[in-house]
């Protein structure tokens, strides 16, 4: 099986760089074709626990379990997932994109428009001293975007502001 395969890469060179990206693609292949939701939560989990200086492709890994608590409607281990990119990784734009994603499952989910409004007061305090990253102007901007439905992509027509309030 394709599993067996990419498993065959990790066991034999469990430091290697096809090593994530063999778990990453296990994990789609749990949730995607197998519809294993549980298993390729817990194999992106795994990646975060075996590779934690891996940034980039954590984040990526930790926000594709919470979409997947998401799609089954468990949004507060959506957001437990979202936090834990922002707690580990703080200052990242894999951290920002999360408490986004968090501020959006707060309002449109679980309807707790002031949660919602915290982690936008998060991102403000937190993001408005780092010039390089862009913050969307609200919640239903940033559901609109590609960043919501893709990992940490930005899109042109993501509107966004930056801290000296230009308009992107």
């Amino acid at each position: 099986t394709a599993i067996g395969e990419y498993e065959k890469v990790v066991s034999q060179h469990p430091i290697n760089v096809f090593t994530i990206p063999s778990l990453l693609r296990i994990g789609e292949i749990q949730a995607i074709k197998l519809r294993r939701e549980e298993d390729a939560i817990a194999t992106y989990n795994r990646i975060a626990s075996e590779y934690p200086d891996s940034t980039v492709q954590v984040t990526k890994a930790l926000q594709r379990a919470g979409k997947l608590y998401e799609k089954s409607k468990e949004y507060e281990e959506a957001i437990a997932q979202y936090m834990v990119v922002h707690e580990k990784y703080p200052g990242t734009e894999g951290a920002l994109v999360s408490l986004e994603k968090c501020a959006v499952i707060y309002e449109k989910k679980i309807k707790r428009k002031d949660k919602a409004d915290e982690k936008i007061n998060n991102i403000e305090y937190e993001y408005t001293v780092n010039q390089s990253i862009i913050i969307p102007i609200n919640v239903e901007q940033f559901e609109k975007s590609k960043i919501y439905e893709y990992d940490l992509i930005r899109s042109p027509e993501n509107m966004c502001v930056s801290d000296e309030g230009v308009i992107h």
